[in-house]
């Protein structure tokens, strides 16, 4: 269940445990193409499904995926959240086609599942830590 909660992108960033430095280096590398739009002299603003998708993101760095691929699945994760703002989980897929990635006969299929509602709770519960940051 979403909430009406608008966090800096400070704030943002600390509650999903990336660098904001970094966070802004993959934003103009364009390896994180869903991040919530800057307006020039303020910064981004964050709902709590962007933080969701922005933790999502961390954890995939932290498992030493390539910052395009990691952001192309944090992206996906947004997407359902958006399409399905109730869910408690998010299902991403990948499928790379025979021959594309490696040798004619491989192929491979990777299946994440996320617990979106446990990651929510968890902000819930860090967030007073934040609220110096947090917009109201």
């Amino acid at each position: 269940m979403t909430t009406s909660s608008i966090y800096r992108a400070a704030a943002a960033c600390a509650l999903a445990g990336i660098d904001n430095k970094r966070f802004n280096e993959a934003v103009s590398k364009e390896f994180y193409p869903c991040a919530p739009a800057a307006r020039r002299g303020s910064a981004r603003k964050f709902t709590e499904d962007d933080v969701v998708a922005l933790f999502v993101y961390a954890r995939m760095l932290e498992q030493e995926m390539p910052q395009r691929l990691a952001g192309q699945i944090a992206c996906q994760v947004r997407s359902k959240i958006e399409e399905d703002p109730e869910a408690d989980e998010v299902r991403v897929q990948k499928f790379d086609e025979k021959g594309k990635e490696g040798p004619a006969e491989y192929s491979m299929h990777i299946h994440w599942v996320f617990d979106v509602g446990g990651i929510r709770k968890y902000f819930r519960a860090s967030s007073d830590a934040a609220q110096t940051n947090k917009v109201k």
